[in-house]
């Protein structure tokens, strides 16, 4: 696939879960849909400073920094809301073992142990006829907190 698309994993040449990398390949589908642009060019290590500032300091942060392409200079934290962001983060975490699943088998046991996160179990999708959160960053302004009752 596309280099954008490559869990981390696939670049170290040892054992991967393909069930793991192509959920992470879904994570990136999930960013690029809601931010249109790619997260990153490429996820091998010293090759795109934008996955190396993700591997350094997080997504959370990256979204901080990073502007919508196609918008008017909003941040991506700013139009993404809480709840994406925690099912982007477990979807694209760099790690395989605390990678979320999506309901695979394979890892029922795991998910039962709380061991590993199941996407279809976080808000993003469990309230998807909620009210849609907000952002992380207006999540913790107190102006935020307080009218969100």
């Amino acid at each position: 696939g596309k280099a954008s698309y490559q869990a981390p994993e696939m670049h170290t040449g040892g054992d991967m879960d393909t069930f793991l990398s192509d959920i992470f390949a879904l994570g990136v589908v999930i960013f690029a849909m809601a931010a249109q642009d790619y997260p990153w060019t490429c996820t091998k290590r010293g090759k795109c400073q934008l996955f190396e500032y993700v591997s350094q300091f997080g997504l959370k942060r990256f979204l901080g920094k990073r502007r919508l392409r196609k918008g008017k200079g909003e941040y991506l934290v700013d139009v993404m809301s809480a709840d994406l962001v925690e099912a982007l983060d477990s979807l694209l975490h760099f790690e395989p073992k605390h990678r979320g699943g999506i309901g695979e088998a394979a890892f029922k046991d795991e998910v039962k142990r709380k061991k590993r996160k199941n996407v279809w179990d976080m808000a993003y999708l469990r309230d998807a006829n909620a009210a849609p959160s907000a952002s992380p960053r207006q999540a913790t302004t107190p102006k935020a907190a307080s009218s969100r009752h």
